[in-house]
């Protein structure tokens, strides 16, 4: 599955925010960066810099080594991993595209009822079962159409696949 700059960069974004994508352009092309460094460039806290880095860290993306100065204080330096920033990325896209294909097919040949007042949203069973009244407030349900949900569905799947 190929992935641009640009969609990598929107998932970092999304999944860790707009901080993770200016630690990551720090330490691009850089080795051993130090997170006193970092946190002096950015002007934060060097916890709240660390902390970000450990969330990169979680998914192997950033990597430190520790060394212990003088005074017994451990410092840490950074290291990104470019390629897994990609890997990353990749993997991301195809789960959302697997949960696309899975709503699709949950609502491909079933018949759904909705709450007046938007409560509750249920299939023909579920709705049955209630004797076609909302689980939350009691009011009738109404049958509605999901066409423009399985359109919608198929064109969000034809562009993550293009």
């Amino acid at each position: 599955m190929d992935i641009t700059e640009r969609e990598i960069m929107n998932v970092i974004k999304e999944e860790f925010g707009e901080q993770a994508i200016l630690l990551i352009d720090s330490l691009k092309n850089k080795t051993n960066v130090s997170e006193i460094t970092l946190a002096e460039k950015f002007k934060k806290e060097m916890n709240e810099i660390r902390s970000q880095l450990y969330q990169l860290h979680n998914f192997n993306i950033a990597f430190f080594n520790k060394k212990k100065d003088k005074d017994g204080w451990y410092t840490y330096h950074w290291n990104i991993d470019l390629g897994r920033i990609k890997d990353f990325a990749v993997q991301k896209k195809k789960n959302a595209l697997k949960n696309l294909k899975k709503q699709l097919k949950k609502e491909e040949g079933k018949i759904f009822y909705i709450c007046k007042t938007g409560c509750a949203r249920l299939d023909f069973v579920k709705a049955s079962e209630y004797g076609f009244r909302c689980p939350e407030c009691n009011e009738f349900l109404d049958y509605t159409e999901n066409e423009n949900k399985i359109e919608c569905l198929k064109r969000e799947i034809s562009i993550m696949k293009d």
